[in-house]
C-alpha cells in the first residue's frame, strides 16, 4: 500500500478526533470483514482506510508533545495502535508498528513522563510479544516476505531498542529496570524459532542486558546458548551468502559473545570453544566472529586454559603470524570499496589476534599440573623466534600509527572547537589514538614485555628485532607503562609494572 498524504494536527482536540477516527475505521473493518468472511474485495477499501490513517498517526504523533502521551493511552488508543500489530493485513501490521516505533522512539529520549506510561504497559503488558508474532509471519512467507519483511524486522528492532532504553533512561529504580529487562529477554526468548530475523534483535538485546547495571545471568539458561551455537555451528563448513546472510553471522558472533559472558558454564557445557576453535581452523568468513567470541571467553574464568586445551595457543599463532586467516565474504566487485573492505576484514582479524595473545598471556597461569604459560612462552621461541619478530613489528607499525592520528587530531579544527565547547581535548586525543591502532600497540608492548619477563632468549629476540628496525627496548617500556597508567589499582595494573620492573625499567 502506498504511504498516506493525510496531516493531522497534534493538539488535544486533534488527538482526540484522531483517536476517535480511528476506533471508528477499526469497528468498521472488523464489521466488514466478519460479514464477508470470504469476500476481500468487500473490506479492501476499509483497510485502506485504516492504513492510511495509521500512516498519519505515525507521521504526526511520533513528535507529540510528551505531556500529550498519557492522554493518548487514557483514550484506549495506544491499546488500539499495539493491538492492531497483529491484523490479518501485514501493511496494516506494520503501519501499527510504525506508529509504535514512533510513539517510544525518539521522542521517548525526552522521557517526560508521558513516554514512560506507553513504555510501561508496552513493556508489561504483553506488547513485545504481540509485534513478535510479526516475526513469524513474515518467516512463513517466500523469501521472508520480501521488502515487507525486511520492513517487519527492521521496525521490530526500532521498537525493542526504543523500549530499552527509555526504560532505562527513565525507570527510577534497579529493580523495576530489571523487571523491564526480564520482560524483554522472555519474550524475545520466545522468537529463536525465526532465529534468521531475530538474532539482529537478540544482538541488541543480549548487549542492552550486559551494559545494565541490574544484568544478571539468570536472564540467560544453557538453552539459549545451545541455540545458538547450533546456528553458529552451520557455518563451520559453509560460507554465508553476500548481504543478509553475512549480517546474520555478525549478529550471531555478538549474541556468542554475551551468552559466553553471561552464561560461560553452559557454554563450556554445550562444546563453544570446541566449536570456536573448529570454525576457526575452516578459515571461514565465521572466523572472525569466532575470534570476537573467543576473546570473551579468554578473558572469563577458566577461559584461556579451556581455549589452550583445545589447541588454541597454535590456532591463534597461526593467525597471529598471519597464516590461515579467515577469509572475508563479499558480494564487492572489484573497486576502491573492495579493496577498503579487505584491508578493514584484515586489520580486524590482526587486532582481534593480538587481543587474544595478549589476553592469554595475562590469564595463562604456570604450574605443575598444566604448564600453560610454559607452553605459551615456547611458542614464541619456535622457528627462530618468529613470533617475537611478529609482534615488535606489529608494536613499532602501530605506535607510529597511533602517533600520527593523535598529532593530526591535535593540529586539526575539529580539537580547537572541541577546546571552544570546553571539551577535554586530551581526553580526546586519547580516544583517537586507542582507535586508530593504540589499544594494538599497547598490547603487543604487553605481550614483548611478556616474553622478555619470561625467556632470556625471548628477550635477546625481542630486542635485536627492535634494534634491527632502528628502535629499542624503550619502546617496549613506554608502551606497557603507558598502558599500565590507563588502567585503575588491581590485579592487572600490578602485573604490568612487576613486568617493567624485571626488564629494567
Amino acid at each position: 500500500m502506498a504511504k498516506s498524504k493525510v496531516i493531522l494536527t497534534t493538539t488535544l482536540s486533534g488527538v482526540k478526533s484522531a483517536s476517535l477516527k480511528l476506533e471508528n475505521l477499526v469497528t468498521e473493518n472488523a464489521r466488514l470483514r466478519l460479514e464477508n468472511p470470504s469476500s476481500p474485495s468487500a473490506w479492501l477499501s476499509s483497510e485502506m482506510s485504516l492504513f492510511d490513517h495509521l500512516s498519519a498517526l505515525s507521521s504526526s504523533w511520533g513528535v507529540l508533545d510528551p505531556a500529550m502521551l498519557p492522554v493518548v493511552a487514557q483514550l484506549g488508543t495506544w491499546d488500539t495502535v499495539v493491538g492492531l500489530c497483529t491484523h490479518a493485513n501485514l501493511d496494516v501490521a506494520i503501519a501499527a508498528m510504525e506508529v509504535v516505533g514512533e510513539m517510544v522512539g525518539d521522542s521517548g529520549s525526552v522521557a517526560q513522563g508521558g513516554e514512560l506510561v506507553l513504555v510501561k504497559e508496552f513493556a508489561r503488558n504483553g506488547g513485545l510479544e504481540i509485534v513478535g508474532k510479526n516475526l513469524e509471519r513474515v518467516e512463513g512467507e517466500e523469501n521472508g516476505g520480501g521488502i515487507e519483511g525486511e520492513r517487519c524486522v527492521g521496525i521490530t528492532l526500532q521498537v525493542v531498542m526504543s523500549v530499552m532504553e527509555v526504560a532505562r533512561g527513565t525507570l527510577g529504580t534497579e529493580e523495576e529496570m530489571e523487571q523491564v529487562e526480564g520482560v524483554v529477554w522472555d519474550t524475545v526468548g520466545m522468537w529463536k524459532e525465526n532465529q534468521r530475523s531475530v538474532a539482529e534483535v537478540m544482538a541488541y538485546v543480549l548487549t542492552s542486558l550486559g551494559l545494565s547495571t541490574s544484568a544478571s545471568s539468570s536472564f540467560v539458561d544453557d538453552r539459549d546458548v545451545e541455540a545458538y551455537l547450533v546456528a553458529f555451528s552451520g557455518y563451520m563448513r559453509r560460507e554465508p551468502e553476500p548481504g543478509d546472510e553475512v549480517e546474520y553471522v555478525e549478529n550471531l558472533a555478538d549474541c556468542l559473545c554475551c551468552l559466553a559472558k553471561f552464561a560461560p558454564v553452559g557454554f563450556s557445557v554445550n562444546e563453544g570453544v570446541e566449536l570456536c576453535s573448529r570454525i576457526l581452523c575452516g578459515r571461514g568468513h565465521a572466523g572472525l566472529g569466532a575470534m570476537r567470541v573467543v576473546a570473551t571467553l579468554v578473558a572469563g574464568t577458566g577461559g584461556a586454559e579451556e581455549f589452550a586445551d583445545k589447541g588454541g595457543i597454535k590456532i591463534v599463532g597461526r593467525i597471529f603470524m598471519g597464516r590461515g586467516k579467515p577469509k572475508l565474504k563479499t558480494g564487492l566487485k572489484e573497486g576502491k570499496k573492495l579493496k577498503r573492505e579487505k584491508r578493514n576484514w584484515e586489520r580486524g582479524i590482526e587486532e582481534k589476534a593480538v587481543e587474544i595473545v595478549y589476553l592469554m598471556t595475562r590469564y595463562l597461569k604456570g604450574g605443575k599440573e598444566r604448564e600453560y604459560k610454559e607452553r605459551m612462552v615456547a611458542k614464541f621461541l619456535e622457528t627462530e623466534c618468529e613470533r617475537c619478530e611478529r609482534v615488535v613489528e606489529i608494536m613499532i607499525r602501530e605506535d607510529e600509527r597511533m602517533r600520527e592520528a593523535e598529532v593530526k587530531y591535535l593540529r586539526s579544527e575539529e580539537a580547537d572547537e572541541d577546546e571552544e565547547l570546553g571539551l577535554d581535548v586530551e581526553a580526546r586525543a586519547v580516544g583517537v589514538k586507542m582507535e586508530k591502532g593504540g589499544a594494538t600497540y599497547f598490547q603487543a608492548s604487553a605481550i614483548a614485555g611478556w616474553i622478555c619477563q619470561n625467556s632470556k632468549t625471548g628477550f635477546g629476540a625481542v630486542k635485536e628485532a627492535l634494534s634491527v628496525r632502528g628502535s629499542g627496548m624503550t619502546l617496549v617500556k613506554e608502551g606497557v607503562k603507558e598502558w599500565a597508567d590507563m588502567m585503575e589499582e588491581g590485579e592487572e595494573k600490578t602485573r604490568l609494572m612487576g613486568i617493567l620492573g624485571d626488564i629494567g625499567a
